[in-house]
């Protein structure tokens, strides 16, 4: 088939910016390295620049994040591979800063892949800036579950709106290796059982089951093999009731870093009622965009609940994903109707 001069051009277009993105994650890391600032503040070592702070803060069954171990080990693996060829005492250049930027820049590229996978129905000039601006403001502060978990969650959501259930549930479980966000893909296909109203309701119903069922399962497995520090009832308990008042005015939301992080984030959802297509009717896609969208401050709410910290712009690319591909997917079938 025959490129025609103007899809040459957009080609041209997507690939520059692929490339301006690209290189300025790697400015992120070798230049503006927030993560040594970071460790500056909180006094204590960048978990990029030592192998003891990595792997104590990662890698050990006394730490949170012990569980989400895929992301872990691939980059501690992959900087211990780079050690037989890196030799240099800068700590710019240490093995795990390359590791963490080399997987970076891969996971990105895989969270691009939905628009091509799909071009009918989501248009990449609107969900490459957007996911962009949305991935590089998460990145001053870095864990080597965010990228990947990322990347896996938007597939599985974007294989939900196309109703291809089985890679949606394969895509939850590889999530769910890097980070528990595998739950996003759960309220995502509830989302669905109450909008896709062209299935019976057994058929919905079933669905969610199965993916309820499998995210719990993955859950508990994973925590048997890789276990980590858990919060039980008691915590939520103390939070809810107890000090029901930090949750609102504590430093979880109080502070310089949150009151820029989270009108940031208020953006998505806003722009997606500013710009949705009033005139389309019967679309369950877009009454699945805008249930995402109102369920904005209750995921607020729910990650200020387990003082997850909302500073960190990363803690909200899970429920930021929905509202991306409904501007995306807004913008094509724009395109599409008008």
């Amino acid at each position: 088939m025959k490129i025609t001069n103007s899809e040459k051009k957009s080609l041209s277009i997507f690939f520059l910016a692929v490339l301006a993105s690209l290189i300025f994650i790697i400015i992120i890391f070798f230049k503006f390295i927030p993560d040594i600032g970071t460790g500056v503040i909180q006094k204590s070592p960048s978990v990029l620049t030592s192998w003891e702070a990595y792997e104590n803060q990662f890698l050990k069954p006394s730490s949170v994040h012990h569980a989400r171990f895929l992301g872990n080990i691939t980059v501690h693996q992959l900087a211990r591979f780079l050690t037989a060829f890196i030799h240099n005492d800068d700590i710019r250049l240490h093995p795990l800063r390359i590791s963490a930027a080399l997987l970076t820049l891969v996971w990105f590229l895989v969270s691009l892949f939905p628009p091509f996978l799909f071009p009918s129905d989501l248009d990449w000039r609107v969900y490459l800036p957007t996911l962009a601006l949305m991935f590089f403001a998460g990145l001053y502060v870095y864990y080597p579950c965010d990228a990947p978990a990322l990347a896996c969650l938007t597939l599985s959501i974007v294989f939900i709106l196309k109703e291809r259930m089985y890679w949606a549930l394969l895509g939850m479980i590889v999530t769910g290796l890097f980070r528990e966000s595998s739950f996003h893909v759960v309220s995502s296909i509830a989302i669905w059982a109450w909008c896709a109203r062209h299935h019976n309701l057994k058929t919905r119903l079933l669905w969610l089951l199965i993916f309820i069922l499998t995210f719990i399962f993955e859950y508990k497995m994973t925590r048997v093999f890789y276990p980590g520090v858990e919060r039980g009832l008691e915590f939520y308990q103390m939070r809810l009731i107890e000090n029901w008042d930090k949750i609102l005015l504590g430093k979880g939301l109080i502070s310089l870093t949150s009151l820029m992080s989270i009108p940031l984030a208020l953006i998505y959802p806003i722009s997606w009622w500013l710009l949705k297509h009033s005139q389309i009717s019967g679309n369950w896609q877009q009454n699945f965009f805008a249930i995402s969208c109102l369920a904005f401050p209750f995921w607020i709410f729910f990650y200020l609940v387990q003082d997850a910290g909302l500073a960190e712009f990363r803690v909200m690319w899970a429920f930021i994903i929905p509202c991306i591909l409904g501007l995306a997917w807004n913008n094509k079938t724009n395109k599409k109707s008008g």
